[in-house]
């Protein structure tokens, strides 16, 4: 017996346990997303600190960046 399948009543409800494992598996989804889109984010600013390092600078201040998919901001 699946025991998330009840409410607290005791009654089967299966509409509101589908709905908990959507919204669940679309917050995994969304994590997912972020967390790849943020070492992506990391793996930019050391390549543009290598490519300063490389030509013989060296950043003296934050880079800030959008994401053009996400809108997310970087500092």
């Amino acid at each position: 017996m699946n025991r998330e399948r009840y409410n607290s009543s005791g009654c089967k409800d299966d509409t509101a346990y589908e709905a908990v494992n959507h919204t669940i598996q679309e917050a995994k989804t969304y994590m997912r997303s972020r967390f790849k889109r943020q070492e992506d984010a990391e793996e930019f600013v050391h390549a543009v600190k290598k490519m300063a390092e490389g030509y013989g600078f060296r950043l003296v201040d934050r880079i800030r960046f959008q994401d053009k998919k996400t809108g997310w901001k970087y500092v």
